[in-house]
């Protein structure tokens, strides 16, 4: 990884009264039924509803959905109850075969499944009006702040460090991002550095992005901002440490929806 420095089928047999579907390891029958769209219940708060490649707990995960999510498109559902099923079924073979459903969705570009008992009926994305409407929307880890015509900024409050710090982004020249770490005082003569799950990408002297204030830091757009956006729009945790009075802390940023907060912000104004 280079290391930034600041510088500036479903198949069906189908007989002459019956369809037969046939379970195979790797295809999956969903029933196209049901409402247009789900919403998320039952995830905590701190937790997400995985999206999976195949109807099983075991599958690639291939995305994540916050909880209380609205807008996941129904693409139908697979291994529950018929309700001649139901109907015969206990209380108790009724509530072990909700660990059976799977749905698929689509949700925000990123079609898979999820399991079924953490879904109900809903309504339309939420963020479809992110564009004409004023308001606080959240993707994940991150919140992002629209106004009427365009999205702002997109940021988050870090865990740990002795002062609350946000790392906010907002839309710059071009396609690259501005990058403001708030909480200061920070000490000039020390370093900034980022890391993702270990991993440095960039690093520079405090002093080289000190905003005007002196309070908070500042990265002006350019193929810094960009490199290290990139860099975490690929997910993990975003390791940030920073220079005060008593030394260097880090802070810990969840990259969980940041690739779309920052596409949010970065989309040009309608």
């Amino acid at each position: 990884m280079e290391v930034l420095t600041f510088r500036r089928l479903v198949l069906i047999v189908v007989a002459p009264a019956i369809a037969v579907m046939l379970s195979l390891p790797s295809i999956a029958h969903a029933e196209a039924d049901g409402p247009d769209w789900w919403a998320v219940t039952g995830v905590g708060p701190d937790d997400v509803l995985n999206i999976r490649a195949e109807p099983s707990p075991s599958a690639d995960k291939i995305g994540a959905i916050p909880p209380d999510t609205q807008g996941l498109r129904n693409l139908g559902c697979t291994g529950a109850m018929s309700y001649a099923e139901w109907e015969k079924a206990t209380e108790a073979e009724r509530e072990r075969a909700k660990g059976n459903k799977w749905c698929k969705i689509e949700y925000r570009g990123t079609t898979g499944w999820v399991a079924g008992r953490y879904l109900m009926e809903g309504g339309p994305p939420q963020d479809e009006r992110t564009d004409s409407q004023s308001g606080e929307y959240s993707f994940g880890a991150w919140k992002v702040f629209c106004e009427p015509g365009s999205c702002v900024s997109a940021y988050q409050y870090g865990r740990g460090g002795s002062v609350p710090t946000i790392l906010r982004f907002k839309r710059g020249d071009g396609s690259a991002p501005e990058i403001f770490i708030e909480g200061g005082p920070f000490v000039p003569t020390g370093d900034v550095i980022f890391t993702i799950d270990g991993k440095l990408v960039s690093s520079g002297r405090a002093s080289i992005i000190q905003a005007v204030d002196g309070d908070d830091l500042y990265l002006p757009s350019d193929d810094i901002t960009i490199g290290l956006a990139r860099q975490m729009e690929k997910g993990g945790t975003l390791q940030l440490t920073v220079p005060r009075e008593r030394g260097a802390e880090t802070i810990d940023f969840d990259l969980d929806g940041f690739a779309e907060a920052l596409q949010r912000v970065n989309s040009p104004t309608r």
